[in-house]
């Protein structure tokens, strides 16, 4: 035997209302229910401390509550490697320290600096030494026969060198030249 499937027959009809053609206003709904409202002057939620709880959602009964879903790498309209998470971290800040080297004015004399190895600030310790131009000139001087100003080049400026150290770690920072 075999088994058909009839479809219903539809019922008798009913005469139903005529279906309205806009909404009711505010103030009819509000007439017809018999509900006045009466707002308050203050704010609905009062700025309070910890201890004021925070208002749970409202759920009807019968109806489903909505589900929600974490987040994936692949869900939604980020691509993934810029996909919301719910464990943010803020990413770590880096200090870098920059040293640079100042090109400091060095003179015959000591001159107050920060050492570029130590970092301190210090007074430069000199050593002054004659250049091998100064041997030269006394050399060509007797020669000439001017044994007596042999010597000037040794008293010039012009043919003296002097060279720079840090007095804190000995190391060496520059030479001037006369």
């Amino acid at each position: 035997m075999e088994k058909v499937h009839e479809m219903p027959q539809p019922g008798p009809t009913v005469p139903s209302a005529p279906l309205p053609t806009a909404p009711p206003s505010y103030e009819e709904a509000v007439a017809q229910s018999g509900f006045a409202p009466n707002l308050p002057s203050n704010p609905p939620y009062p700025g309070g401390g910890p201890q004021m709880p925070m208002p749970t959602p409202f759920v009807q009964q019968g109806v489903p509550a909505p589900i929600t879903v974490p987040p994936t790498q692949n869900a939604g309209p980020y691509p993934p490697q810029f996909a919301p998470t719910q464990n943010f971290t803020p990413p770590t800040q880096e200090v870098r320290i920059v040293h640079q080297h100042v090109a400091v004015s060095l003179g015959p004399n000591a001159v107050k600096m920060k050492c570029p190895t130590c970092h301190a600030d210090i007074k430069t310790s000199t050593v002054a030494d004659h250049q091998p131009s100064a041997h030269i000139c006394c050399i060509i001087l007797c020669l000439l026969g001017c044994c007596l100003c042999s010597c000037l080049p040794y008293c010039m400026s012009a043919f003296l060198s002097v060279h720079h150290f840090c007095p804190n770690c000995k190391t060496y920072i520059g030479t001037w030249k006369g």
